[in-house]
């Protein structure tokens, strides 16, 4: 099973990079997922997102589409749920809500703009229908999916880049890691906002291993595939 997840994650890798894509950024990629039903890619490159279809063969993907959602660079991207929201988030310290419910038409709902720094790292809590994201100067957001403001702002890593983030629904708990080599353990019991219970500190060398060690694109990409 995890053989097959990875060669999924490979095979959208080198549709990326085979593929004869209009801007020459458009090689390097940011960001991955995945939606298992609809068989759906999601890839964040320096200059798009690309939207592809898994065909009936195992490397067959077909494209979509492209979409120019920020000013820059993406740099992370995540799918709620049930795959019908696909948040983006970018250099440009904004994420874009986009509804994907159609992955071949997919539509900009809403842009968020409250941070200082870019967008690192996003998650969505499924218990308050509420998207979490963090930025390079270890600020943590909640937004509310439904009036789209924020309803809670604090720092969970001040001044350092949050380079992972997960939610556990069934544990109730998040983990936020960060550059300042800290692990930071939340309760989401108390939904939609979160109360940090506890702070690990990790070796430098265990540190600079946690964004695939604890979460990040490629350990999710590889969970998704």
């Amino acid at each position: 099973m995890l053989r097959s997840l990875v060669g999924s994650e490979m095979c959208i890798r080198d549709r990326c990079s085979q593929a004869a894509f209009a801007h020459p950024r458009d090689t390097t990629i940011t960001a991955l997922a995945f939606d298992c039903l609809q068989q759906i890619g999601y890839v964040s490159t320096m200059a798009s997102v690309h939207v592809l279809k898994r065909g009936l063969a195992a490397k067959e993907f077909e494209t979509l589409g492209r979409h120019e959602w920020h000013h820059g660079s993406v740099r992370c991207m995540h799918l709620n749920s049930v795959g019908s929201l696909l948040f983006t988030g970018g250099f440009d310290m904004s994420i874009a809500v986009v509804s994907v419910s159609c992955p071949d038409k997919p539509v900009v709902l809403q842009r968020l703009e409250c941070h200082q720094a870019s967008v690192t790292q996003l998650g969505y809590c499924m218990a308050a229908n509420a998207l979490v994201s963090t930025d390079a100067r270890g600020r943590l957001l909640i937004w509310d999916l439904k009036s789209y403001q924020v309803i809670q702002d604090q720092y969970a890593h001040p001044g350092q880049e949050v380079h992972s983030l997960q939610f556990h629904d069934l544990a109730k708990i998040a983990l936020s890691a960060g550059a300042d080599h800290t692990i930071s353990v939340w309760n989401v019991d108390l939904a939609p906002h979160l109360e940090q219970i506890s702070q690990l500190i990790a070796h430098t060398e265990c540190a600079d291993n946690l964004p695939s060690a604890v979460t990040g694109t490629s350990a999710d990409a590889k969970d998704l595939f």
